[in-house]
């Protein structure tokens, strides 16, 4: 009995070893990181507090935060309080530069 499970292990064995060495590698196509996008905020005046996704920068405008590429939500707040552009959602693609500045009637684009 003992012969027959080590005999059948063993083909098991072989056959296994022939298939894994016959395989061929998976071609896989190369990856390139991501490219990172700039988002430069100015204000008219200058020092306002930038406040991205919720979070309170710690650069105040004008700046420039080099971020991945996605969806973030932008509101700028100074010259206590004279100076407010809420909450704007601006778009992020891989590379791409995008100017925005917040003036006391608003953001310009």
């Amino acid at each position: 009995m003992k012969r027959q499970i080590c005999r059948r292990t063993a083909v098991l064995a072989a056959v296994l070893l022939a298939a894994a060495t016959s395989m061929r590698p998976i071609a896989l196509r190369a990856q390139a990181p991501t490219q990172s996008a700039q988002l430069i905020i100015l204000s008219k005046p200058v020092g306002a507090e930038v406040t991205i996704n919720r979070r309170k920068m710690t650069q105040p405008t004008n700046a420039t935060f080099v971020m991945p590429p996605g969806k973030y939500v932008v509101s700028v707040v100074g010259a206590g309080g004279a100076l407010e552009c809420a909450d704007t959602t601006f778009t992020l693609t891989p590379g791409q530069t995008l100017t925005v500045t917040c003036t006391r009637m608003g953001w310009i684009l």
